[in-house]
């Protein structure tokens, strides 16, 4: 699920460069709505009970990914990410009380913030910052799952968090400019920056692909 969700936001994302098969884009999208379950839920393979369990970490990545490739599609197409978003949103909203992972609520958030749903939003601002840890002038966000859904852990997935959160908050900025998330961004921006592994990247693929898209989105906010 999560590897088809990311490639859709890759996929999607160079629409404004070259040319893509929208066929490839759509059947995509059918795909992950496919394997949705009842619940709003995707699932992932528990290894301990050797069985498919509801996942919300990939709930969030997969809402996010549909949401951020929605807003050029048919009224036919358009209607069924919207239903299964919203089944998406629903079953993360049951688990509120539940959240303590600062990677389930960044995705839960662009998601929000693309689908203009200001509860949702004001949800995860609220609740990034208070999962925000401070190392002197810098601001980390820590991965409390075991793993992200692309198996980043330890350091790596705490970079790979902290990217995610950066690049949200950005996104909850340009709303409408807010001293104390600027603030925050700065901080967290400052932690990745000061965290490269000696190559020059931060540890995974995954975690640099997202420090990089949060440095693009900071950009990005401030032209605008």
């Amino acid at each position: 699920m999560s590897l088809t969700a990311y490639v859709l936001r890759f996929l999607e994302g160079t629409n404004e460069f070259v040319e893509v098969d929208p066929q490839v884009t759509s059947k995509a999208r059918s795909y992950l709505i496919s394997q949705q379950t009842p619940s709003g839920a995707w699932t992932r393979y528990d290894w301990s009970t050797k069985d498919q369990k509801d996942d919300p970490i990939e709930t969030a990545y997969v809402a996010r990914a549909l949401a951020t490739s929605s807003e050029s599609l048919d009224a036919k197409e358009r209607a069924a990410v919207v239903a299964s978003l919203g089944k998406a949103l629903a079953y993360l909203d049951d688990r509120i009380s539940e959240w303590r992972d600062p990677y389930l609520v960044g995705n839960y958030a662009i998601a929000a913030i693309t689908l203009k749903r200001q509860e949702h939003i004001a949800n995860a601002r609220e609740l990034l910052t208070r999962l925000a840890h401070h190392e002197g002038s810098t601001t980390y966000w820590n991965l409390e799952a075991n793993a992200t859904p692309f198996y980043g852990w330890g350091t790596a997935g705490r970079l790979e968090t902290t990217a995610l959160a950066v690049e949200t908050l950005a996104k909850l900025e340009a709303l409408g400019h807010d001293p104390t998330l600027a603030e925050q961004i700065n901080r967290g921006l400052q932690y990745l920056l000061t965290h490269k592994d000696r190559y020059a990247c931060w540890y995974s693929t995954q975690a640099t692909q997202n420090v990089i898209e949060a440095i693009i989105r900071r950009h990005a906010c401030r032209q605008e």
